[in-house]
């Protein structure tokens, strides 16, 4: 390291004194902090610095902190008959499923209620099937309208919806920052508090995030980029 003496104005190897004129490094001049200037490599990543006693500290700047970038291996559009499925396509079966079997099972009862000889017959276990299937549709309409992301829980993808409510299939992987190995996003916790993470393969109990899909651009403009 080097400095430039303010009493000669020289530049020499930083000591206790200048090498040129011997004026002294380690004393103030008037009491007040030293007026030197140092000179080094251009390196960022130190500082310098002095205590109250003149003597010069080097601190290296701290160093960034390493993130977990994530990314869409795999994108396909979920189709039907090729036509790409919208999330609005999972209400109109699911409330016309649910309201007509309500209605069904309702009527029937009506009747048997009205025939006591029939009371002994009850409604088809078909009904019931269908307000079932109707409601999880529904409820994955909600889920992907409002999240839009769903993850798939033992093929390792994800279905997304773009912002103009498109679905597709995707794979988002990644590498660890803390052992840079391959991470994965999987739905995890109890049922009353599911959180989606991203979960680093070779140690997924300590090394895992919350997954935060506002860091990925948007999974249509994504797709539309690759083709």
């Amino acid at each position: 390291m080097s400095v430039i003496c303010s009493a000669c104005n020289t530049e020499v190897v930083f000591d206790t004194s200048c090498s040129h004129c011997g004026h002294s490094f380690t004393s103030p001049d008037n009491g007040n902090q030293l007026d030197q200037t140092f000179n080094g490599d251009g390196n960022q990543g130190v500082q310098a610095g002095r205590d109250i006693n003149g003597t010069v500290i080097i601190n290296p700047a701290e160093p960034e902190e390493e993130k977990t970038l994530i990314y869409r291996s795999f994108i396909k559009p979920l189709t039907i008959a090729d036509q790409q499925i919208k999330t609005w396509w999972f209400f109109i079966p699911g409330a016309l499923g649910f309201l007509g079997s309500i209605a069904s099972i309702v009527g029937t009862w009506m009747t048997l209620a009205s025939n006591t000889d029939s009371l002994s017959t009850p409604p088809s276990h078909s009904m019931f099937y269908i307000i079932a299937i109707s409601m999880l549709l529904l409820v994955l309409g909600f889920i992907l309208q409002r999240s839009k992301y769903l993850t798939l829980l033992f093929f390792n993808k994800t279905i997304e919806a773009d912002r103009g409510g498109n679905l597709f299939i995707t794979q988002i992987t990644g590498t660890c920052c803390l052992c840079k190995s391959p991470v994965k996003i999987k739905t995890i916790g109890p049922k009353e508090n599911r959180q989606t993470m991203v979960i680093c393969t070779n140690n997924p109990d300590q090394h895992l995030w919350y997954f935060d899909r506002t860091v990925l651009p948007d999974v249509g403009d994504d797709y539309r980029s690759n083709l």
